[in-house]
């Protein structure tokens, strides 16, 4: 297993928010199966490649046309806004992972260098 990062963007809600964010994930790459029988054992059914996002952080948010930092973020609701928006945008990475979406495959590509 292996750690990586990926910095990329994503858009929320009606009104699109855009932020950038920063992922934190693990990959474990395709482990081919194995079917040569070694005394009573026969063999392992291998496992397909996965990536599994541990830290999410908004970098930095567009908001009224104005580009904000983290630093400025953390000054909105004295950082419980920003919090919440770590843990939304965590949430949408997890689930998007667990369908296989875009941020997945953004991942993989990421972690085999591709």
């Amino acid at each position: 297993m292996s750690q990586h990062q990926l910095e990329t963007e994503i858009e929320l809600g009606e009104r699109a928010l855009f932020c950038t964010i920063l992922i934190e994930y693990d990959y474990e790459p395709e482990e081919k199966p194995d079917l040569r029988e070694r005394g009573y054992s026969r063999g392992t059914p291998g496992s397909p490649a996965y990536v599994a996002p541990w830290h999410v952080q908004v970098t930095t948010a567009e908001i009224g046309g104005e580009t904000l930092d983290r630093n400025e973020l953390a000054k909105i609701g004295k950082g419980s806004w920003l919090r919440w928006l770590d843990a939304h945008v965590y949430y949408l990475i997890e689930a998007d992972c667990e369908g296989r979406g875009v941020f997945f495959d953004d991942m993989m590509s990421n972690a085999v260098g591709e």
